[in-house]
């Protein structure tokens, strides 16, 4: 099947149509920018370095746990029907982060808990 570029869309996802000659059925490949891979590859690399996420002052205030490609959540969004780094979506987000599908997008590891207020 011979694909023809569309262009990118908003997040930097590049698009390509195509129609199968056998089936007639047409198709939209997505492929992520090379950004979205460097930051997949950045989560990986501090999550083999053992790295814990604590920010440096002694109560440990803050803890990094993810960085998340706009790609990514794009994704979530269409098959969650939410955007799930919006407030009021902390239950989902938890529950993504916590996934093994989904730990490329975790900067450590453990599991993400909901702080209540």
């Amino acid at each position: 099947m011979e694909l023809r570029p569309l262009g990118y869309d908003s997040f930097g996802v590049k698009e390509e149509f195509g129609v199968d000659p056998e089936t007639g059925k047409c198709y939209v490949k997505r492929t992520f920018a090379p950004e979205t891979w460097d930051i997949l590859r950045q989560n990986q690399a501090l999550q083999n370095a053992g790295w814990d996420g604590y920010s440096g002052d002694k109560d440990k205030a803050f803890k990094h746990v993810a960085s998340i490609p706009l790609q990514i959540v794009e994704l979530w969004t269409q098959m969650y029907g939410v955007n799930p780094i919006e407030p009021g979506n902390e239950a989902l987000l938890t529950r993504l982060l916590n996934d093994p599908e989904w730990a490329w997008v975790r900067t450590s590891r453990g599991r993400v808990k909901i702080r209540e207020a």
